[in-house]
């Protein structure tokens, strides 16, 4: 599957065929959003973006749909420009063998810094911020005007 907006290409490879399906939305299916979903026992994805400054669209989608990939016993591997990149199911992920360190926060960024799983979270933002807590199902908007 692959798209183009605005100068970003993205592709989607996966190891089975892909379908939209409703989900969300409680009885009012009208509020539901369309999920991507690979179903089956044994499922893979691959996710590869380029932009317009580094390619046309078509030689995007010739390029990645000619590169190699292959699945098997739990091993994932994808050849892109050059490089060699492989996902070990319960296991590491490499480039060019070399391990990729993938433990990291869920929000990294110059708004907010939060682990994973993280029961509150701050976003802030000049004079401003927006306090999540999850645990206790509060939200708290703080700027210079006021706190609600």
């Amino acid at each position: 599957m692959f798209s183009e907006i605005n100068g970003g290409y993205i592709a989607l490879l996966a190891g089975g065929p892909l379908v939209f399906e409703k989900a969300g939305g409680g009885e009012d299916r009208s509020l539901a959003r369309n999920d991507l979903v690979q179903n089956g026992k044994t499922t893979w994805w691959i996710c590869e973006t380029g932009d317009e400054d580094s390619e046309s669209f078509d030689s995007f989608v010739s390029r990645v749909s000619g590169n190699k990939r292959t699945f098997n016993r739990g091993v994932l591997r994808y050849e892109s420009r050059e490089s060699v990149y492989k996902l070990v199911y319960g296991g590491g992920f490499y480039k060019n063998g070399t391990a990729v360190a993938t433990e990291y926060g869920r929000y990294e960024s110059d708004f907010v810094k939060a682990g994973r799983e993280s029961e509150t979270m701050t976003f802030r933002y000049e004079n401003s911020a927006l306090l999540l807590d999850f645990h206790n199902v509060v939200r708290v908007i703080k700027n210079d005007d006021n706190t609600r």
